[in-house]
């Protein structure tokens, strides 16, 4: 494919002007304006045919004037002002007004959202001068989302180019957040290329001219290079269609101002129903999420489409297009399911061929068409003669013609290719039967009635138990052809349960399977379980294998939908005696295939009946729909702890075999499964007493949402060698990623941490005040300081202050929430900023030592142009982070960042620097622009990740700037880690490896350069976000200790990394 900057091509001039037409939001997506200019540019559109409306609230917005400026330098066209609350139908009407303003007759229009670059397959030339062959007017394309790297929600930054900022293609739009009342698939493509005559309908997927129903073009509308609207091919939900389709929008709209985007455009009155639907489903997952989780993504492989044949594809689809009277409903999909099979016609006793007569005729009494059978059929040569038999076989059935795999079998390649089938066949709206040749599904009621169940309730997929058929006496007899195989294997048992499972053990996967499921779903390898379905969208609410009684017969029996086995024949030993020695057999099929075969050889060859439970046929008389309420009420209740205990199995499993050799892991507090969490506040304060005995800690009643000023944590002592948790107070100061900032005085005896204080029952309704407590280990007495407290002194006297109001509003997750003096109506306020408070009782008021406003000015004066001129004419607002006060108590350290004025949009790493400044605020200094975990090593020398440089920086503090940089381990440290050296010896350090679902704690000998991995803690789910749980590892002061706070049992617990001999 060509074009972008994915795949560049020469610009090549139209012979028709191409005109370029938008609408920028310059508060939230100003940053992505120079690459959208950029990459329009490279694909022929001239800067003088780029025509955008540029929106803003207010005129006086500076960063309406920052938009035009970038514009202006291009050579665009002139802009276009747009000063209105937006709303989506005021902005297309903005877009079409604007398209009529400047486009002529003749003139083609690519109408484009500033997060959308079009890939298109040839120069735009070649694709208009095909359009006007054929005459077609319009042209549409798919959206392909762009993730930055692990789904993270990543500022947009100047360089590199988009497409390396957002290197992950995938499909999440109609994937994850699916069709609704409101919002379809149609709401996944774009109109990309546009005769000037034709308008964009609202929201840009669709050219204006449609029937009622959106099907087709009216007789005098637009005429589609496809020869129909995209959104009516059937196979338009299938991913791999999409990546393979020639023009494509890639969309870059998972980035950092994506949650402001959506909450502020579902909060606008007047927007559209679909708007405001799709957009709440993605603020709760976002906000669930902190990220666009790359696991519940379809990704688009590293290869590009082959668009070589565009033109033959574009007509294949005309000529296949129906006429319009007989345009098919998309709300009306073939009510009958697809059924899908691999059939093994080679092997002992013929493989799958003897069953496969009887089961076309056990799905045809279920009401499924032969026409919609498709079956892959599996041949060791190319001429075998029960090749030709089975082909024949499903002739005459009028099955559809099978799909040919000639070669050795294994189940990863059959599962391969039955996954594949199911795209090739299976249109958005079907429902698909996955059955074995051995499997015969047995329903409660009629297919259609159970379909329009799952869809009422939202399911997208069914499971059901195997129940194993064998002969009276346990033979594995063959099949014979025309006896009902009930009456040849009568004996409904739990086979499967009996000789290849163990008591107590989780293995009950192997003994259920996938039945029925909506066609965007897929089996996993086996076709027990929907591969990588959240659990909710199961009909029962949790995967079948998760109940605790599947391995119960008579609970099994219960259960409404069954799958009758078959398997249990001829040359069963045989056959699993191969497939366990074929290559890529699963380690999990390999042993219970063993099982069954022992138990096979202590009946002699028979099955051991005596030695196997009965299967208790089900209740016919049963009414199924009280069942499925009352299983998926239990599913509902039981899903959090199931989920919790897998992801407790895998931390534990990873612990145990991760732990270095002398050390030790123990966990200190614990309460997951009951909802109460514990972690310490953060890793650069003294979490820890010295002598490594206490631990202040904070205990909280959730997980997973935003506080609210409501919200109390516990403050609480952990003993490190008991474990426990002993509650001493109570905060409603903290966020998720700092706690209350609890921390130990020198003394070992005091501590604090921050709290809100109110003059009344209820807040004020401008915010609560943050003050600190104080409090007493020794008598239990606790005083009440005026500031919140950041960062005690080395000699516990003092402590700086920040405005955590401000630090909240400008970077959620850090500050606090619900407080007053913000001061957001200043962009640099001269009276906040650092504070120094005195923490003797009746000591000095606190006094301001580096207000922002001088912090800012220092900034501008270190910045080149026209940078330095961007901030001194207040386009940006200012407020710190990170304070620390240097180990001889003389300087501090501090954060200083900035975003768009009035903190609009979005900002990255490289908006902030770190300053050095005197406790007297005296001989301010620039350590270095893009820090990030900056600690004093000793009080004069700083070590930090330079986001700037991706590298591991020390540097030797200094006046205006730090000097001596040096850049250690650049081999071993390469990423942005929380590191600490051991305080009693200074080579040694301590760091983790974040932003992962492992996570792992690494000691470092700094003289030798050598690493050694003490543990690593698994289930570190979401890794990234606002609601992520880092370790945070913090090091007693010989380092014989380590405590950290872990995900691994399912919820925020303290744990402590030791040498075992402490």
């Amino acid at each position: 494919m060509t074009a972008g900057p994915d795949m560049p091509y020469a610009a090549i001039g139209p012979p028709a002007t191409v005109r370029l037409v938008s609408c920028l939001g310059v508060e939230l997506d100003l940053e992505m304006l120079p690459h959208f200019l950029r990459h329009y540019a490279e694909i022929g559109i001239a800067p003088e045919a780029m025509h955008f409306s540029l929106h803003a609230e207010t005129a006086q917005s500076p960063r309406l004037a920052e938009a035009e400026r970038i514009l202006a330098e291009f050579g665009a066209a002139e802009p276009a002002r747009w000063i209105d609350t937006y709303t989506s139908d005021a902005m297309w009407e903005e877009r079409r007004r604007l398209q009529r303003a400047v486009a002529a007759p003749g003139d083609w229009i690519v109408n484009s959202d500033i997060d959308e670059h079009y890939l298109f397959p040839a120069p735009l030339a070649e694709v208009i001068a095909h359009c006007d062959k054929v005459g077609a007017n319009c042209v549409q394309g798919v959206q392909i989302d762009r993730f930055a790297p692990e789904g993270a929600l990543a500022a947009v930054a100047p360089e590199p180019a988009l497409a390396e900022q957002f290197p992950v293609s995938g499909e999440a739009s109609f994937h994850v957040f699916r069709a609704g009342k409101h919002y379809g698939i149609s709401g996944t493509t774009k109109l990309m290329l546009h005769r000037a005559e034709v308008l964009p309908r609202r929201g840009g997927h669709n050219p204006e001219g449609l029937t009622a129903n959106s099907r087709q073009a009216e007789s005098d509308g637009p005429r589609f290079l496809l020869g129909r609207p995209l959104h009516t091919l059937p196979r338009l939900a299938d991913p791999a269609f999409r990546f393979a389709f020639p023009f494509q929008s890639l969309h870059f709209k998972w980035t950092a101002s994506r949650l402001p985007t959506v909450a502020r455009r579902v909060e606008t009155p007047g927007s559209s129903p679909a708007e405001a639907e799709n957009g709440e489903k993605v603020q709760a997952y976002l906000t669930e999420h902190g990220r666009m989780p790359l696991d519940k993504v379809v990704l688009r492989g590293a290869k590009a489409p082959d668009t070589a044949g565009w033109r033959d594809t574009m007509r294949d689809f005309r000529e296949k297009t129906a006429p319009a009277e007989a345009a098919p409903a998309e709300s009306a999909p073939d009510p009958a399911p697809l059924l899908l099979s691999c059939i093994g016609v080679d092997g002992p006793c013929d493989g799958d061929l003897p069953l496969l007569r009887h089961w076309l005729d056990h799905y045809a009494k279920l009401g499924i068409p032969a026409a919609r059978v498709h079956v892959i059929l599996n041949a060791e040569i190319a001429g075998s003669p029960n090749l030709a038999r089975a082909r024949a076989t499903l002739a005459a059935a009028g099955c559809a013609a099978p799909e040919l795999w000639i070669g050795p079998y294994t189940s990863g390649e059959m599962w391969r290719r039955r996954r594949a089938l199911q795209r090739l066949v299976a249109g958005p709206q079907d429902w698909i039967v996955n059955a074995d040749a051995d499997e015969f599904h047995d329903y409660p009621a009629p297919l259609a009635e159970v379909i329009a169940l799952c869809t009422e309730r939202g399911a997208r997929h069914v499971q059901g138990p195997f129940v194993d058929r064998v002969a009276g006496d346990g033979t594995l007899r063959a099949v014979a052809p025309d006896t009902p195989l009930q009456e040849q294997f009568p004996r409904a048992v739990e086979a499967g349960l009996s000789i290849g499972k163990r008591p107590g053990v989780d293995d009950a996967t192997g003994t259920v399977k996938l039945m029925l499921h909506r066609a965007d779903i897929l089996p996993s390898l086996g076709g027990h379980a929907a591969e990588g379905a959240p659990p909710e969208t199961g009909l029962y609410g949790l995967p079948l294998m998760r109940f605790p009684r599947i391995k119960s017969p008579g609970w099994r029996a219960s259960l409404p939908f069954r799958v009758h086995h078959f398997k249990w024949t001829a040359g069963l030993k045989a056959r699993l005696e191969a497939r366990r020695a074929a290559p890529g057999a699963s380690p999990a099929g390999s042993l219970y295939g063993g099982r069954i075969i022992e138990g096979l050889a202590r009946g002699d060859g028979r099955l051991p009946l005596d030695a196997i439970a009965p299967a208790p046929e089900r209740d016919a008389a049963q009414d199924w729909r009280p069942r499925i309420d009352e299983l998926a009420r239990l599913g509902e209740t039981l899903r959090p702890a199931r989920a919790r205990a897998g992801r407790l199995r895998a931390a534990r499993g990873s612990l145990a075999a991760h732990t270095a050799q002398g050390w030790r892991v123990r966990q200190l507090t614990f309460g997951s499964g009951a909802g109460r969490f514990h972690a310490h506040s953060y890793y650069d304060i003294p979490v820890l007493t010295r002598d490594a005995r206490r631990v202040a800690a904070h205990r909280m009643g959730f997980e997973g949402r935003w506080m609210t000023p409501d919200d109390p944590v516990e403050i609480g002592l952990v003993d490190v060698e008991r474990g426990g948790f002993a509650p001493i107070g109570t905060s409603r100061a903290w966020s998720w990623q700092q706690g209350p900032m609890a921390q130990w005085l020198p003394d070992d005896r005091h501590l604090v941490w921050n709290d809100r204080q109110r003059d009344g029952a209820t807040p004020a309704p401008e915010g609560d005040a943050f003050v600190a407590r104080l409090h007493d280990t020794g008598t239990g007495t606790t005083r009440t300081l005026p500031r919140p407290v950041y960062a005690l002194t080395p000699s516990g006297t003092g402590a700086l202050s920040l405005n955590m109001a401000r630090l909240d509003h400008a970077r959620p997750g850090y500050g606090y929430t619900g407080g007053r003096g913000a001061k957001i109506g200043s962009n640099a306020c001269a009276d906040d900023g650092v504070w120094y408070m005195d923490l003797a009782e009746g000591g000095a008021p606190p006094r301001l030592v580096l207000s922002l406003a001088r912090a800012a000015e220092f900034l501008a004066e270190r910045l080149p142009e026209p940078e330095r001129a961007a901030h001194r004419a207040g386009r940006h607002a200012y407020w710190f982070n990170h304070a620390k006060v240097s180990p001889d108590g003389r300087r501090f350290t501090v954060k200083l960042r900035w975003r768009g004025a009035g903190f609009e949009g979005g900002w990255t790493g490289l908006q902030g620097v770190s300053l050095t400044c005197g406790l007297d605020g005296e001989d301010l200094a620039l350590v270095a622009r893009g820090t990030s975990h900056v600690m004093w090593h000793d009080a004069e020398r700083l070590y930090f990740w330079h986001q700037a440089e991706n590298a591991f920086v020390t540097m030797r503090d200094a006046v205006p700037e730090a000097e001596d940089r040096e850049e250690p381990f650049p081999d071993l440290i390469t990423g942005n880690v929380h590191i600490r050296h051991i305080p009693d010896a200074p080579h040694l350090a301590v760091y983790d490896t974040p932003y992962a679902e492992e996570i792992d704690v690494i000691l470092l000998d700094q003289k030798s350069g050598d690493t050694t991995r003490l543990a690593r803690f698994g289930g570190h789910a979401p890794p990234k976000g606002a609601f992520r749980c880092d370790l945070h590892p913090v090091p007693s002061p010989d380092g014989g200790r380590i405590i950290v706070t872990s995900l691994s049992d399912g919820g925020r617990q303290l744990y402590v990394l030791e040498k075992a001999a402490a």
